[in-house]
């Protein structure tokens, strides 16, 4: 399910080094949270973000620079978020008969989580379209018919010609999903790592997204931050390593599921054991509202620092 950034890196973008230039000084920050403040913010975002590509492509950019950059820069509040966006286009597009043969393939995309498994969300996951360009330059025989990605570009196309108000509407959702997915690439390309949206409707779920990364050749980290409804912001760091032994830790923001969590480690441990993972470490800890973020390698040698390793389950609030 990783996949190689340095292939992905060979992206299909044309070269402006007039642009590039214009966008990679030292102004970039507020000129992208200027831009957002427009009507059409997710399509002027979509522009700097393919020279951002190119940047990181040709070298005059480095990974830590662009990391950095995109750590500084908040764009959820004029973006919104991937679900919300989601849900709005989807109930868009029910009036719309004309579009209704690419509604289809987006709701098709989104399962309900209730109905997930194992291999479910490792396809939704591999056809999420964070790394459509990638399939495009790779596979000539690639089915896009179910690809997130390739279904929103759809639309935006067939949304193009049309100057109603609700399809200007449409049209800006449909950017600003744009450029969450392309933002996501970028941030994965950064940091050698890998972002995925995650496609599933779930009433908890308000927000959520997937990071991973391989520091050896057994070696891999997964962070998964998720913005659930009645218990808050949650986030988990997973450290799989020797193929089957599991690390993880649970920042929890609010105190009854803390306890829930609490009640159910026993439960936990056993759903693991069922596919053969061994968790050797569990740690609860408490979410700070201002605490640092750091990047994810980071974050995991900070948990060595704190750690003594044991067969226990360690439970810290």
């Amino acid at each position: 399910m990783l996949i190689s950034n340095q292939s992905n890196i060979n992206i299909l973008l044309s070269n402006n080094q007039a642009l590039l230039n214009k966008i990679l000084d030292s102004s970039l920050d507020s000129e992208l949270k200027s831009i957002l403040t427009n009507q059409n913010s997710g399509a002027d975002v979509l522009k700097i973000i393919k020279e951002l590509f190119l940047a990181l492509k040709d070298g005059s950019k480095s990974e830590m620079n662009l990391e950095n950059l995109l750590k500084n820069l908040n764009f959820s509040k004029e973006l919104g978020t991937l679900s919300s966006n989601i849900s709005t286009l989807l109930q868009n597009l029910q009036s719309d008969e004309s579009l209704s043969n690419l509604k289809t393939p987006l709701e098709n995309f989104l399962k309900n989580f209730q109905n997930i498994d194992d291999l479910n969300l490792k396809e939704q996951i591999k056809n999420s379209g964070v790394f459509l360009e990638n399939k495009l330059l790779n596979s000539s025989k690639y089915n896009f018919d179910d690809d997130f990605k390739a279904n929103l570009l759809k639309l935006q196309e067939a949304l193009t010609t049309k100057s109603d108000a609700k399809s200007i509407e449409n049209l800006k959702i449909i950017n600003n999903l744009l450029a969450q997915v392309e933002l996501n690439q970028l941030g994965s390309l950064a940091s050698n790592s890998n972002f995925v949206f995650i496609p599933f409707f779930w009433d908890m779920l308000e927000d959520g997204f997937i990071q991973m990364k391989q520091k050896e050749e057994e070696k891999f980290f997964c962070q998964i931050n998720l913005n659930l409804k009645d218990f808050g912001k949650v986030d988990l760091m997973l450290f799989l390593y020797d193929k089957n032994k599991l690390d993880l830790t649970i920042y929890a923001q609010r105190e009854h599921f803390k306890v829930a969590i609490k009640e159910n480690l026993q439960t936990l441990k056993k759903a693991l054991n069922s596919v053969e993972l061994i968790a050797v470490n569990i740690k609860l800890l408490d979410m700070k509202d201002d605490k640092k973020e750091d990047n994810l390698e980071q974050k995991y040698q900070n948990f060595y620092k704190e750690s003594i390793f044991s067969n226990s389950i360690d439970i810290k609030a």
